[in-house]
C-alpha cells in the first residue's frame, strides 16, 4: 500500500507540474517572449526525452539511491513554483520537475507493478479531485498558504512514505512484454482530454461541471476496486479496450451516446493500464525506463498535434488527431492484452 501511495504522490505532483509546464509555454514563451509555434515544438519536449536521465542514473546508483534524489528534486522544483512569481524561473522550475517525473516513473515501476499501476490511477484520482476543490484552477496558479501546505504535505508524504519501503536494487520489465508501457501516453492523452476533463465532459453531455467532477471522483473510486478484481483477466481487459477506442473516437457524438459512454470508461480506462503493465521481473531498467519515456514523449507528440492546428495548418484536423491517437491506442492495447493470461486472479 505505501507503494502505490508513494506512486499516487508522484503522479500528483508530476500533473501538476507537467500542466504548469503546457501553461508557460503558451503563455509565457509564445504570447510573451514571442517564440513561434514550431520553435516551441523542442522546447516542450525535451523535458520529456530528458527524462531518462533517472533511468540511467539508477543503473550506476541503484533504484534507491536514485529514487530518493528524484524525488526530492520533484518536490523541490514543485515547491520552488508554487513561491516564485517570476515566469522564466518558473518555466525551468516546471520543466525539471516534469523532466524528473518522467524519470521517476520506471523507479516506481521497479518497486512492483502495482506501484505503477495503482499508484496512476490513484494518482490520476487525487489530482482530479483537487482540481475540482479548486474549480479547475491548479494549485500552482492559487495564492495563499493553503495551496502552498498542500504541495509541502504532499512533498513530505512523498519522503516519508519513501523511507518505509525496500527497495530492490533493480526491477525492471522484459523488452518484448515492456512495449505495451507505450501506451501510457496515448491514454493519459485521452484521460485528460476526454475522459476525465469535465469541461469536455459537460460540453458534450449538458451536465453542470461541479456534477462531473464528483461523477469522475466516484468512477475513480470504482476503477481502483475493479482492478484489484480484474486487473490481470484478459477478457475484461479486452472489453475495456473497445469502450475506451469507442469513446475516444465519439468524444463529439450526441450528449445520450457519449453520456453513456463516459459513465464506464474511467473503469474501462483503468482495466487497459493494468493491462499495458507487465511484472517487473526483470534485472534491468533500461527496457522499462525506454518504454515509460517513449510513452510520455508521445503523450505530448499528441498533445502538440491535437492543438497546434488552432495556430497551424498541420494538415488534419483536432477531430483527425483524435482518432489517429486513438487507433494508436487500440494498437498499442491489443498488444498488451495478447499478454495478459486468460484468467489470473490477485490484485494488479
Amino acid at each position: 500500500m505505501a507503494k502505490t501511495l508513494l506512486g499516487a504522490v508522484v503522479v500528483v505532483l508530476g500533473a501538476q507540474s507537467m500542466r504548469f509546464l503546457f501553461g508557460s509555454l503558451t503563455w509565457y514563451l509564445r504570447d510573451t517572449v514571442g517564440i513561434g509555434v514550431l520553435d516551441l515544438v523542442p522546447i516542450a519536449l525535451a523535458p520529456f526525452v530528458a527524462g531518462l536521465v533517472l533511468p540511467v542514473l539508477a543503473r550506476l546508483l541503484g533504484v534507491r539511491t536514485t529514487l530518493w534524489a528524484g524525488l526530492w528534486i520533484l518536490v523541490l522544483a514543485r515547491l520552488l513554483n508554487q513561491v516564485v512569481d517570476d515566469p522564466g524561473i518558473d518555466l525551468w522550475a516546471s520543466a525539471v520537475a516534469t523532466a524528473t517525473f518522467v524519470g521517476l516513473l520506471p523507479l516506481v515501476l521497479a518497486m512492483g507493478r502495482t506501484a505503477l499501476v495503482g499508484g496512476l490511477l490513484l494518482g490520476v484520482a487525487v489530482d482530479g479531485a483537487i482540481k475540482g476543490v479548486g474549480l479547475g484552477l491548479d494549485l500552482a496558479y492559487q495564492p495563499g498558504v493553503v495551496p502552498l501546505l498542500a504541495v509541502i504535505v504532499l512533498g513530505v508524504g512523498a519522503l516519508v512514505l519513501l523511507r518505509t519501503i525496500s527497495l530492490p536494487d533493480r526491477g525492471g520489465v522484459p523488452w518484448g512484454a515492456g512495449a505495451s508501457l507505450v501506451g501510457v501516453g496515448p491514454l493519459l492523452f485521452f484521460q485528460s482530454l476526454v475522459f476525465q476533463n469535465p469541461g469536455w465532459v459537460s460540453e458534450v453531455t449538458g451536465i453542470g461541471g461541479p456534477s462531473a467532477q464528483l461523477l469522475m471522483t466516484l468512477l475513480n473510486v470504482l476503477t481502483l476496486w475493479l482492478v484489484v478484481v480484474w486487473g490481470r483477466r484478459r477478457l475484461p481487459a479486452a472489453i475495456a479496450l473497445v469502450v475506451v477506442v469507442a469513446t475516444a473516437v465519439l468524444a463529439e457524438s450526441g450528449p445520450l451516446l457519449f453520456g453513456i459512454l463516459s459513465l464506464i470508461v474511467i473503469p474501462a480506462a483503468g482495466l487497459v493500464w493494468s493491462a499495458m503493465v507487465p511484472d517487473a521481473d526483470s534485472d534491468r531498467l533500461a527496457a522499462s525506463g525506454t518504454w515509460l519515456v517513449v510513452g510520455m514523449t508521445l503523450f505530448v507528440v499528441l498533445g502538440l498535434a491535437y492543438y497546434v492546428p488552432i495556430d497551424l495548418d498541420i494538415g488534419m484536423t483536432q477531430a483527425e488527431v483524435r482518432v489517429a491517437a486513438a487507433v494508436l491506442l487500440g494498437v498499442l492495447g491489443l498488444v498488451a492484452v495478447a499478454h495478459r493470461p486468460a484468467s489470473t486472479d490477485g490484485a494488479p
